[in-house]
């Protein structure tokens, strides 16, 4: 366009030119990059602006099976796009936007899928515990998971010789360890706790273990936590079961022996038995003593020629 100016000394002309921006054209190159429920996705600026600066880009990421797109924006590339479902594949198309509007998307990309990070348990080492007593899993043995995906979603927990007991601390769900309700409370040989992390952790915190009457021996705690796209990941825990004596047993016997004769005791007239450390890995204790709580009413008890009074070994 030429433009004309005159004053008193002539006609002078100007050209003015006028630009008519349009859109931007295809951005190219999209290359996403997946990671933990999120993708990165590069690409090249378009090889026209429209004749207007490039405000920003839209990256849209479209799930291969359907559903609702993501979008993420930005100034240049790279541009992530965030809360992506982890293991589900995506495409990837990049729109430019100038002053004359959002330009025709790129061509898709491959599909790529965000994918998922397995839980992680921490667990104490090996533990010792006497026979017949309960071992808590607390402070420096306190069990706990945790996944940077934050999807945890059930834990099992099992033993071999024994009981384990938690509470619902934390309002996680405790059941058998195939989903079947546990009769008389929260304890059993094998528990799965369901719910979310902290309510995991928070029940986790309650754990106690309790062998089977006079085991001894090892056993091993094994725990297995999931999370909501069932990547799982298993620790153990050996459990030392120490030997403690148990009291032995005894039982009522009849002796006979003739009159005016003396009787000699040996071990068998007083029903010893030691059936509960009989069981164990040391065997049963041999008769030590005997405590004679009561004399007979007739005749007189005597231990190597002494007279036995009431009470004595």
């Amino acid at each position: 366009m030429t433009l004309g100016a005159t004053d008193a000394n002539g006609i002078g002309t100007n050209t003015l030119t006028i630009i008519v921006a349009t859109k931007p054209g295809q951005p190219t190159g999209v290359t996403p990059t997946a990671s933990v429920g999120q993708v990165s996705v590069a690409f090249s600026a378009p090889a026209s602006n429209g004749g207007s600066a490039i405000t920003g880009y839209t990256v849209t990421a479209t799930p291969v099976g359907g559903g609702t797109p993501v979008t993420a924006t930005g100034s240049s590339s790279p541009i992530t796009v965030t809360g992506l479902t982890n293991g589900t594949a995506y495409t990837f198309t990049v729109t430019a936007t100038n002053s004359a509007g959002t330009g025709t998307a790129s061509s898709a990309s491959s599909s790529v899928a965000p994918f998922n990070t397995a839980p992680v348990n921490v667990v104490p080492g090996t533990q010792t515990v006497n026979e017949d007593t309960a071992l808590t899993f607390t402070g420096a043995r306190a069990i706990s998971v945790s996944d940077v995906d934050d999807n945890v979603s059930r834990t099992y927990l099992t033993v071999e010789h024994g009981t384990l007991t938690v509470s619902l601390a934390g309002n996680a769900n405790v059941y058998g360890l195939y989903g079947e309700m546990i009769l008389g409370g929260n304890t059993s040989a094998a528990l799965m706790l369901i719910g979310a992390q902290t309510q995991i952790n928070a029940a986790l915190l309650t754990l106690s273990y309790q062998g089977d009457p006079n085991f001894t021996g090892t056993d091993t705690l094994t725990v297995v936590s999931t999370d909501d796209v069932f990547s799982a990941a298993t620790a153990t825990v050996t459990i030392t079961v120490a030997p403690v004596n148990d009291a032995p047993a005894g039982a009522d016997t009849t002796v006979t022996t003739l009159e005016d004769s003396t009787y000699t005791f040996t071990a068998a007239d007083f029903g010893y038995a030691d059936a509960a450390d009989a069981a164990g890995a040391s065997g049963a204790n041999a008769l030590t003593a005997v405590k004679i709580t009561t004399l007979p009413a007739a005749g007189v008890l005597k231990n190597n020629g002494v007279n036995v009074t009431a009470g004595q070994f």
